[in-house]
């Protein structure tokens, strides 16, 4: 099996809006915020019906052994991209290296940008029309590739199956394998699509929470009914699973119902007033009532008067200042923790969490916390290593040292009085009914009992508000002892009055038409609020639906899944190749390191090999090696490539030191061997370093240049061959042959001025194809220009030149200087044009010069 293979049956498994979002994923797509809130949508209706070919689409499938190389062919057609000249085409040789150069603005950057958006890259870049181009228009290219021997084409910005074989490379892709922050993480590029569904996956659920959030929000107020009714039953077990039958039943409230209840209000009068005690009763219930109200009164004021106001008050300010101290001593304890937050109180609610799964659960028979070797973190189910074993004993000791207990009990203390205040309500509904009794018997009375029990009531409110502004005023309290005085003498008048009456029990007829009229009263309640109860009913019915689709998005399976798939496929022998790769660019005692899984990924970080100290590699490492190892990550993919594809490099060696340059050309080359390699440069050294590697690999090196047209200076002129800048001695004496018969066919129709200004261009280039040998076929092999390095073996080069092999040089370039453009002639002297004989004559010359000194290297 293949990684590729694994993945992809492993896909297979995931719920299909996981599938589908991989298939976007590794088509190249970025799910933005607004396609995060559709799968959210989508995950709360019925699954759609798979497209053909499924939701991960071709694109995900296993890559067979036997899969065929994607080679590219040319980006033509291109239009409106940057200030790029429209319908240019720039190929590609179809096997070995193709070096694309271009200057600085010539517009070489603005292709690389096509091809990797097209292809597969660790980082995508937008890519920008014209902007001085005030007509406007769509950006248009295509991309010719072939799979095999069979063609095919993209269009730009479509999502090709076949070019995502093709690797692309450039700074910021370095940048993903190595970043200057020391998140060095290197990760192949099939598990990166596991990252990413990490992230949708956390993307979805937070759009969840969101929608959770508002749904609880929005809970419907339901009717206050009698207890014991069946009405108050039914509206205590409303729930999602609740019918529209069974609503539309215990809603159902029909004209028979409402004449039954008028029947039953009636039956209660004919009752009472048929007791010829009735009275008696009647004072007996105001008396209950008053002595109800006062009650109340009395304990209002004890729970919100102003004595419980101070102890409010204190504990709260008690909890604050503990609070602080115990903030002090978690920050000084933990400020070197590596996460931040431990000792506060959400910190502390987990841990509280995690210590009662243990003593209740995990190890009901071990004292907490239990750090054993055989012991296991009670969150993560991980083994203790020492620093994770000594952490939690610091936590430990820090939740049982005296200073975060009491903080701990003072806050319980002061959320426990302000809970008090919020929940101990004094207009309860047994007040309000008592309050009614006594306003149906004295008026007056109850309007001061009533003002009383509010004055209360607003202290209640505004202590409950304390809990984060202790300084706030409180509305004054009401002389409670005088009013309950004043309400006990009224009740006692009351229960006398009641006693001089023969108090006889109410039959117990009247209790059924009680009974029936509360059933009655609590169903037509509920009529009268079904759209309540079922808009209630709807309510709980999403939040089970956001619930379930919120566990959908839980990372664990992808978090293990991935972790199997790297230690599977990257742990051994990928690290290895990254190591190798890495040696091979210089970067030596690398190494990459398995760091462990979290959310959807095991993470490798290169790490220095035998150091006896922690240190970031950017700390230690130049920009060079740092630029290396990243060059190493996608060396090491492109090893692990089966396909053989492409590979594409936009200056692979900026910001690269000297010392590495030529591994990196040499290690090109070697690809080149057996896939299409194109790299683009405005490096003419590189360039020249690419030749030499590629004549040592005894590949072909196809060359191609963008440049700026002459006439305006517009980029993107795109040609097959290098300007003469950038060609070595062999280019350049064949450039000149072809140059000299072009001079023979034409110049007998020339003017003199024309013949000599053709002649001088001509001398001026073999002047330069001079130095060129100089320098590279005699210098450059002595002293490595770039690293300096003295090469004495080559030193037989210099010994084996002879007196007449530096004769013929002098007196050449003499001649030649005389007739090169860069020389003013001597007005004494009647300047004369050397003939096509003589330029001819000086170019044998040169090449016979250069082919004899080269064998005195070997």
């Amino acid at each position: 099996m293949t990684l590729d293979a694994d993945l992809y049956a492993w896909a297979l498994t995931r719920p299909w809006w996981q599938q589908q979002a991989l298939g976007r994923l590794v088509a190249g797509h970025k799910l933005t915020d607004a396609d995060l809130e559709h799968i959210a949508d989508v995950l709360l209706a019925d699954p759609p019906a798979p497209p053909d070919g499924g939701w991960l689409g071709p694109s995900l499938r296993p890559v067979p052994g036997d899969q065929k190389p994607v080679r590219l062919v040319a980006v033509r057609g291109v239009r409106n991209i940057n200030a790029l000249v429209d319908d240019q085409t720039l190929t590609f040789a179809r096997d070995g290296l193709t070096v694309v150069y271009g200057a600085n603005g010539s517009g070489k950057s603005g292709y690389a940008r096509v091809v990797k958006r097209g292809v597969r890259s660790r980082h995508r870049d937008d890519i920008l029309p014209d902007i001085f181009d005030s007509a406007g228009g769509a950006s248009n290219a295509v991309i010719e590739y072939t799979v095999g021997e069979t063609p095919g084409q993209a269009l730009l910005g479509e999502d090709d199956a076949a070019l995502a074989q093709v690797a692309f490379y450039d700074e910021k892709c370095g940048d993903c394998y190595v970043t200057l922050e020391a998140d060095i993480s290197y990760r192949p590029s099939g598990l990166t699509l596991l990252d990413a569904l990490v992230g949708v996956c956390d993307g979805v659920r937070s759009v969840l929470d969101r929608q959770l959030a508002a749904n609880a929000a929005s809970a419907v107020m339901l009717p206050a009914l009698p207890a014991g009714t069946a009405a108050a039953a039914f509206r205590d077990g409303l729930g999602a699973s609740t019918t529209d039958e069974a609503i539309d039943d215990a809603c159902r409230f029909d004209e028979t119902a409402a004449g039954r209840l008028a029947y039953v209000v009636a039956e209660e009068a004919r009752v009472r007033a048929s007791d010829p005690r009735q009275e008696g009763a009647r004072l007996s219930t105001v008396a209950d009532a008053l002595e109800s109200v006062t009650s109340a009164l009395t304990g209002a004021a004890a729970r919100h008067g102003t004595t419980a106001e101070r102890t409010l008050r204190s504990l709260l300010v008690e909890a604050t200042e503990k609070r602080a101290a115990g903030d002090v001593a978690s920050s000084a304890t933990f400020e070197a923790e590596p996460v931040s937050g431990v000792g506060t109180q959400t910190w502390r609610t987990l841990w509280e969490a995690a210590r009662a799964f243990c003593e209740q659960t995990a190890y009901p028979d071990r004292s907490f916390p239990i750090t054993d070797a055989d012991a296991r973190c009670p969150l993560c189910q991980q083994n203790f290593d020492a620093d994770a074993a000594a952490r939690m004993r610091r936590f430990h000791a820090y939740m049982t040292d005296t200073t975060e207990r009491e903080a701990e009990e003072a806050e319980t203390a002061a959320r426990r009085g302000v809970r008090e205040q919020a929940t101990a309500l004094v207009l309860t509904p047994a007040v309000a009914v008592a309050l009614a009794t006594v306003r149906a018997a004295d008026s007056e009375l109850a309007d001061v009992m009533d003002e009383a029990l509010g004055q209360l009531d607003a202290r209640r409110t505004a202590l409950a508000a304390l809990a984060g502004a202790a300084g706030t005023p409180v509305p004054a309290a009401p002389n409670a002892d005088a009013l309950a005085g004043r309400f006990t003498g009224a009740a006692t008048g009351a229960r006398d009055s009641a006693n001089a009456i023969d108090s006889a029990a109410f039959t117990a007829a009247l209790q059924a038409v009680l009974r029936e009229r509360a059933e009655l009263e609590a169903r037509r309640a509920l009529a009268e609020t079904s759209a309540n109860i079922s808009a209630e009913r709807d309510r709980m019915r999403r939040r089970v639906a956001l619930e379930a689709a919120r566990r959908d998005t839980v990372t664990t399976a992808i978090t293990r899944e991935s972790t199997d798939l790297t230690r599977r496929y990257v742990t051994t022998n990928v690290a290895d190749r990254f190591s190798r790769e890495s040696d091979r660019l210089g970067v030596e005692r690398v190494a990459l390191a398995d760091t462990g899984g979290h959310k959807g990924q095991l993470r490798h970080k290169p790490a220095f090999l035998g150091a006896t100290m922690r240190a970031d590699l950017p700390r230690v490492l130049s920009e060079g090696e740092q630029t290396a190892l990243g060059l190493a990550g996608f060396f090491t993919e492109a090893y692990f490539d089966q396909s053989r594809s492409a590979l594409v490099l936009d200056d692979p060696v900026t910001s690269l030191d000297h010392l590495r340059r030529d591994k990196v050309a040499n290690r090109l080359a070697a690809l080149a061997r057996d896939r299409q390699v194109i790299v683009f440069t405005h490096d003419t050294a590189f360039v020249t370093e690419l030749r030499i590697a590629a004549r040592e690999e005894d590949v072909p090196l196809a060359e191609r240049t963008v440049a700026r047209r002459s006439a305006d200076r517009a980029p993107g002129i795109c040609s097959v061959k290098h300007p003469w800048a950038v060609k070595d001695t062999r280019q350049r004496l064949d450039a000149l042959r072809t140059d000299l018969a072009r001079i023979k066919r034409e110049h007998a129709a020339w003017d003199a001025a024309t013949y000599e200004d053709q002649s001088a261009l001509f001398a001026g280039r073999l002047s330069q194809t001079w130095e060129r040998i100089i320098s590279m076929e005699i210098a450059n092999n002595l002293v490595d220009r770039g690293t300096l390095e003295v090469r004495v073996k080559m030193m037989k080069i210099v010994a084996a030149i002879t007196a007449e092999d530096e004769r013929q040089l002098q007196e050449s370039y003499s001649r030649i200087s005389r007739w090169a453009p860069r020389h003013d002639k001597d007005q004494s002297l009647e300047y004369s044009a050397p003939s096509v004989d003589e330029l001819e004559a000086e170019l044998t010359l040169i090449s016979e010069w250069f082919d004899r000194v080269r064998k005195y290297g070997k």
